[in-house]
């Protein structure tokens, strides 16, 4: 067959192709589904993938791009672009430098809590062998460490990140978000809130959620007071921004540095299901809690537990944008 002749060909089946994608993807979410076989795609993280579906289905318009996207994938355009992408990051970055990853889906902007609005702990009967790690301070130089740990484990966990301390590490959360972490509001200036008054703890809370959405487009639904100091006060001001209020079952006191292999047995000896886990990646040198983490990981692994985060662990429901009213990215943020 001349070259030019199948060259034509080539591209009339790609065209056909590109027209069958953009009517099953817009037919709904199951033609979505099966039209979307790609190698790419399948590749693809799966959570980052089902936020996609759910921002294609939501017009025809968007659909139709989505569809767009599937073909360039299939066709290996995506990967190749994301990996020339990727390498040329890489080389512009110092060397040991951490590479910061893309933001996590636009379409996901934050969560949903329900139930108790003060929570000590998961502890279930149908919560399982689940433990909920959980980092506060940050973020700070040591928290792309704790995030690779995390991710050679496939382990997850939440950070509860200080609002001050977000500016110049914006891709520190990014990368938490875009690895299946969780991040919750720690304050902007680490006080005792259980000692101010209502609108000096709003003050606290507020600017916060803000620097994490401006950061990362997530609107956080768990909270926690520093030194787990509170009062209803602070447990209503923090429910009007529609965070729970989240303390912990298991304090490993890894502030006092009191060496890796304590921080290990005060985690080991203090978990139960549904268990709630403190430790820090800022507020000084956390190389002890750094250092204790793989072991920590493997051994609760041992024991049988999953690590989730405490958006799973409470069962907190993702927002998508424009949700519409009585969702978490409407709380009264004035």
């Amino acid at each position: 067959m001349p070259a030019l002749r199948k060259s034509t060909l080539l591209t009339a089946a790609r065209a056909e192709a590109l027209r069958r994608r953009r009517a099953a993807i817009g037919r709904g979410g199951a033609a979505l589904a099966a039209a979307i076989g790609d190698r790419g795609l399948r590749e693809a993280n799966r959570h980052q993938f089902r936020d996609a579906v759910a921002w294609a289905r939501s017009s025809p318009r968007r659909a139709a791009s989505f569809a767009v996207i599937a073909v360039a994938a299939g066709a290996g355009l995506v990967a190749a672009t994301g990996a020339s992408q990727d390498a040329s990051h890489r080389a512009k970055a110092p060397r040991g430098a951490p590479v910061a990853p893309p933001p996590p889906p636009a379409s996901i902007v934050g969560c949903t809590a329900h139930g108790p609005w003060l929570r000590m702990d998961g502890a279930s009967p149908k919560a399982g062998k689940v433990v909920a790690l959980t980092f506060d301070d940050g973020p700070s130089q040591y928290t792309d460490g704790f995030l690779k740990v995390l991710a050679r484990f496939h382990a997850h966990a939440t950070f509860f990140v200080i609002g001050n301390q977000v500016p110049g590490r914006e891709p520190a959360l990014q990368h938490t978000l875009a690895a299946g972490n969780a991040i919750g509001n720690h304050t902007f200036t680490h006080p005792n809130l259980a000692a101010l008054k209502r609108k000096d703890v709003r003050a606290e809370l507020l600017p916060t959620t803000r620097q994490i959405r401006r950061a990362t487009g997530f609107r956080p639904c768990v909270f926690r007071p520093p030194f787990g100091a509170k009062n209803r006060t602070v447990i209503s001001q923090a429910r009007r921004l529609g965070m729970l209020t989240v303390i912990w079952s298991v304090d490993t006191r890894d502030y006092t540095r009191p060496g890796t292999s304590a921080i290990v047995q005060r985690v080991l000896s203090g978990v139960r299901p549904g268990g709630i886990v403190l430790m820090h990646d800022g507020g000084g040198d956390r190389s002890q809690t750094l250092a204790a983490l793989p072991t920590i990981l493997r051994r609760l692994k041992a024991r049988g537990y999953r690590t989730v985060t405490l958006q799973q662990l409470f069962h907190a429901r993702p927002v998508a944008r424009g949700s519409g009213p009585g969702t978490a990215n409407s709380h009264n943020e004035q």
